[in-house]
């Protein structure tokens, strides 16, 4: 309606202008019949531009509120994920610290152990009584090697703050030492090694008495042909033991786990010595018993008691 009194007011102008009597006519004329047309396009027009003005202002507003929520939506997630991942670090780094207190402890502990054990093995070492001094020795040594370097392992271990570093020292206990795997069987070969030459003592001084009984006998007319081979085959079995068991110990003593597992091979060959010199004791056992009946048989003869063997684990 605005334009309309606009357009009115134009005409108006036009038709009071002086020398534009026959213009004015013709445009008074033009404009009665085309103001109302015009108006209406006009209203029209402009209706519609405040239409999608005011859809542009809501889509836009949309768009800026979208856009601000999307914007607000990320923010949260990226603050959300960095405290997901603040929380994720201190779990990893609890885990952390837990494992590598329970495996400090697992570690001091095994450690321990083992000290424990080589303490008792240096007094198995001083008591035996069938190896040489320079075994013993020899043997102590190693023994006193190993505590040393245990004790610095177990300083190093409790000083740990790095969990692979921790790893690597406690895998290090296993398969640098050998306390288990080397050491103790060695002494438990050395230990039987030690009473088998103390059966075979107790063997010999038992043959030495048959024969001297087999002596007596022959001296008195008795027929001791069976008693005597018997008596060789028993003092040849007692050779074979003594030969055995040192053997075993001789094999197994200058074994240490810098050569390990290579040298495992040692250890079973001295079980094995170990084991033969226990077979070659047994049949010298069965063969004096044999040789105890036979002289029994003889009236003039004592017969021998015989001690029993040394049950050697």
């Amino acid at each position: 309606m605005k334009l309309a009194s606009f357009l009115t007011v134009i005409l108006f102008i036009i038709v009071t202008t002086p020398g534009t009597v026959s213009a004015q006519s013709e445009v008074v004329s033009t404009s009665v019949t085309l103001t109302p047309t015009a108006a209406v396009t006009v209203t029209e027009t402009s209706r519609r531009t405040a239409v999608l003005t005011q859809a542009a202002a809501r889509k836009e507003a949309v768009l800026t509120q979208s856009a601000e929520r999307k914007s607000a939506v990320l923010t949260q997630a990226a603050a959300r994920k960095e405290t997901s991942a603040s929380k994720a670090a201190e779990r990893k780094e609890q885990r952390q610290e837990t494992t590598l207190e329970n495996l400090k402890k697992r570690s001091l502990s095994e450690i321990d152990r083992r000290l424990k054990s080589l303490s008792g093995i240096m007094t198995k070492i001083t008591s035996l009584k069938k190896l040489s001094e320079t075994q013993k020795s020899t043997l102590s040594t190693q023994m006193q090697t190993e505590i040393t370097n245990l004790t610095a392992l177990r300083a190093k271990i409790e000083a740990d703050t790095d969990l692979e570093t921790l790893k690597t020292d406690a895998k290090s206990i296993v398969s640098s030492y050998r306390i288990y795997a080397l050491f103790i069987p060695k002494i438990h070969i050395l230990t039987g090694a030690e009473a088998t030459l103390s059966a075979i003592e107790k063997m010999s001084s038992a043959q030495a008495e048959l024969n001297s009984r087999a002596d007596a006998a022959a001296t008195a007319g008795a027929d001791t042909t069976e008693i005597e081979t018997l008596l060789t085959t028993m003092q040849a079995l007692i050779t074979s033991a003594t030969t055995n068991v040192n053997a075993a110990i001789t094999t197994v003593t200058p074994l240490t786990p810098d050569g390990y597992p290579a040298n495992k091979t040692g250890l079973e060959s001295a079980r094995e010595s170990l084991k033969k010199a226990r077979e070659n004791l047994m049949e010298a056992y069965k063969t004096a018993k044999e040789i105890t009946k036979l002289l029994r048989q003889i009236p003039v003869s004592p017969t021998v008691t015989l001690a029993p063997t040394t049950t050697v684990n």
